[in-house]
């Protein structure tokens, strides 16, 4: 389903309790601005390409209709080339800056969707980690990591 925005561009809202960086770029990290325009171009060693962060949000209309009758509240499109053909198994990946703080329903939450990813082939390869080191993850790269997703 195809919309087009009849609107003017109206530069997007300001997020101060959102901050999202892509970490691995030429010359450090770029601030990648949520519910951008444009879609935000990045280059590093191994990919160059493009990504977009949409959130759903009732005052910035931009947005609106491609969350039309979805109940997603977030979506990160990213899009580019590889510079070298990869050999094993493509990962990707999150970070938050600090601990999560959830009580035990949200635990159990996120332990109760981890299990479901995991139910599906790929989920095998889905590790994560809630701050406590070691905990759930999957794959040594991950071990020194806290807060971390990578499906």
């Amino acid at each position: 389903r195809t919309h087009t925005r009849t609107h003017v561009h109206t530069p997007p809202p300001e997020y101060p309790q959102l901050s999202l960086k892509n970490m691995h770029t030429y010359g450090g990290p770029l601030s990648v601005c949520v519910n951008s325009r444009e879609a935000i171009e990045f280059e590093n060693d191994f990919f160059k390409g493009r990504m977009l962060m949409m959130i759903k949000d009732p005052n910035d209309p931009y947005y609106a209709p491609h969350f039309e009758g979805k109940q997603r509240q977030f979506e990160l499109q990213i899009q580019g080339k590889f510079k070298v053909k990869p050999t094993g198994i493509v990962f990707f990946g999150g970070e938050l800056e600090r601990k999560l703080h959830l009580d035990w329903i949200m635990t159990g939450a996120v332990r109760l969707l981890v299990a479901f990813v995991r139910s599906f082939p790929v989920g095998k390869f889905f590790a994560y980690s809630l701050g406590r080191e070691n905990a759930h993850n999957t794959h040594s790269h991950t071990h020194t990591h806290t807060h971390r997703c990578h499906p």
